[in-house]
């Protein structure tokens, strides 16, 4: 009948016709057995010696062109623990020996072998050669096919001692779903968020137990993946991927989230305060563009059990973002104002998103008369708090402006601007708070808001003399007012 682990008899078997012949030395303690069949290709050698005494016993199964499946079965009949409906296709060459004294040796040559388990797209060797030998099972590097002919290289380690299996996979060029495909692989870190995209480079794998690590270095082109808090999957045109267990790195990374494209490097360091680490360099980016693509984190959507309470709750993934970074803008464009080269750091913690300390310089037109030698920049720098909320996102910003182009001459500014809301709502929500503007004649200082057709009417006075100016950030102008002697002729004016 079957050959099975004595713990293992099933009720019945199917017969593998078996001749055995041997020799029994009762004097010198010796038995020798082989057996042979026509029927399945297989020849076993059984020694024993000093059996009474100090057992020595060793055996040999030799395989010619035997098929894998009855093997495998048999593996299993035994006690080996498989994964269940596994299944392996093809023929096998090779010796395997055991003895009490060296433990398991030999090599295997498994030919046109296809490799399956449920869920999972079949893998193809051509042929592979199976290594024994220490209390270890050695796969040197082998060529594999996928059910896409893509093609890898292959190479695993397996200490049956230890329980640790080391697997290392190389690829020229494969897509990442193919190994989310394979079910009995451990999902890969990061990779397994990919929707789309090719790797190449090398991936390592290692499992002892309780613990699955992968490590690797790839380059990875055209991929998507979705970021949480972005309108659109971020399309990465490509970048290089360093893994570590659950570490990461991203760099020379090139990508577009919506219509914005940008480059820069990304870290993820796990048991950190701030786990996420971002720097970002973009040429041209539009507010408008911006405000569309982040629209998920401005107005980040609650639970519907939180919207029939009237609660605003903010979603899992907001609750949970601890990112820090750099961004760095070449021209950042807001209601026709452009800051050029824009730099600041950024820290998101939960639903609030600070950039501390930000400096660009302003982009100003030339005025017309050519006798007049300025320059066209000035330098703005200042900071600006984001609060997000399933209402409206909450603005406050502090600049200052030091040589701006003004009547003929140069003045500084500064002052804090607090606004809320999306799309056009942020103009028409602002309000200006503690202007103070430098010129020759002196510091005026005031206040300002937005008026209903969202454009900004400010008010400025330095004791003497007052000023009115409207109009967008980018075209404000200044109204025509008489000169007053002191604040209560200004005042008596208004009246």
């Amino acid at each position: 009948q079957d050959v099975h682990r004595w713990d293992l008899l099933p009720p019945k078997g199917q017969g593998w016709p078996m001749d055995i012949a041997g020799r029994l030395n009762l004097v010198n303690q010796q038995i020798d057995l082989q057996s042979s069949s026509s029927v399945v290709p297989l020849t076993t050698r059984f020694h024993a010696g000093n059996y009474l005494s100090r057992p020595r016993w060793a055996v040999t199964f030799t395989w010619n062109r035997i098929p894998i499946a009855p093997v495998l079965q048999l593996a299993g009949d035994m006690g080996a623990q498989l994964p269940p409906k596994l299944r392996i296709n093809g023929f096998i060459d090779g010796a395997i020996g055991y003895s009490n004294a060296a433990g398991l040796q030999g090599e295997l040559v498994l030919h046109n072998t296809s490799v399956a388990m449920p869920d999972s797209a079949p893998l193809r060797f051509d042929e592979v050669h199976l290594l024994m030998g220490k209390d270890q099972l050695r796969l040197p590097p082998s060529p594999l096919r996928t059910a896409e002919n893509e093609v890898a290289l292959v190479e695993a380690n397996y200490s049956m001692r230890e329980d640790t299996l080391d697997v290392s996979i190389s690829s020229e060029n494969m897509k990442v779903g193919t190994l989310r495909a394979q079910a009995g692989l451990h999902p890969v870190p990061w990779l397994e968020q990919l929707s789309s995209g090719r790797w190449s480079g090398q991936l390592r794998y290692h499992r002892e137990p309780g613990n699955d690590v992968w490590t690797g270095n790839l380059q990875l082109e055209d991929a998507k993946v979705s970021v949480p808090g972005l309108a659109h999957p971020l399309a990465i045109d490509s970048a290089r991927v360093g893994i570590d267990g659950h570490r990461l790195a991203i760099d020379r990374l090139s990508a577009q989230a919506g219509t914005i494209p940008f480059t820069g490097e990304y870290r993820y360091e796990p048991n950190t305060d701030r786990p996420h680490r971002l720097r970002i360099r973009a040429a041209s980016v539009t507010a408008g563009d911006l405000e569309q693509e982040l629209m998920p984190a401005l107005h980040p959507a609650s639970s519907l059990l939180a919207r029939a309470l009237g609660r605003d709750e903010a979603p899992d993934w907001l609750r949970h973002r601890k990112l820090e970074g750099t961004v760095r803008i070449g021209d950042f464009e807001l209601d026709g104002v452009h800051l050029e080269k824009l730099q600041s750091r950024m820290v998101w913690d939960l639903g609030e998103v600070d950039f501390p300390a930000f400096e660009a310089r302003l982009r100003q037109e030339l005025p017309p008369a050519s006798h007049l030698n300025l320059p066209g920049a000035a330098v703005v720098n200042g900071s600006l708090f984001v609060t997000l909320s399933a209402r409206a996102p909450v603005y406050k910003l502090s600049a200052k402006a030091r040589g701006l182009n003004w009547q003929g001459g140069k003045v500084d500014a500064e002052g804090t601007l607090e606004t809320s809301g999306t799309g056009a709502r942020i103009f028409t929500n602002a309000r200006l708070f503690d202007l103070s503007l430098r010129t020759e004649e002196g510091i005026y200082i005031g206040q300002g808001a937005a008026q209903g057709d969202g454009r900004l009417s400010i008010v400025l006075t330095n004791g003497n003399k007052q000023m009115r100016m409207t109009g967008t950030l980018a075209a404000l102008k200044l109204d025509e007012e008489p000169a007053f002697s002191d604040q209560r002729s200004a005042k008596d004016a208004e009246r």
